[in-house]
């Protein structure tokens, strides 16, 4: 598993009037895409659905054996 903290370059801590709430972003870059702020909570979901996707191959490729 990875960790997604490792893809973080940098993080900072913003008001969002439309949610009427503070947001954490963090600065990722993603396999050759430029650099980008996107919310911490992104992030921690394309983790976990990468994730799921490697399991998912992983007990389907098991299972057709």
């Amino acid at each position: 598993m990875e960790n997604p903290l490792s893809l973080v370059k940098n993080s900072r801590t913003v008001y969002r009037k439309d949610l009427e709430r503070s947001v954490t972003e963090v600065l990722v870059e993603l396999k050759g895409a430029p650099k980008s702020w996107i919310p911490l909570q992104v992030l921690i979901a394309l983790v976990n659905l990468n994730q799921n996707e490697s399991t998912n191959k992983v007990t389907t490729s098991t299972s057709a054996d």
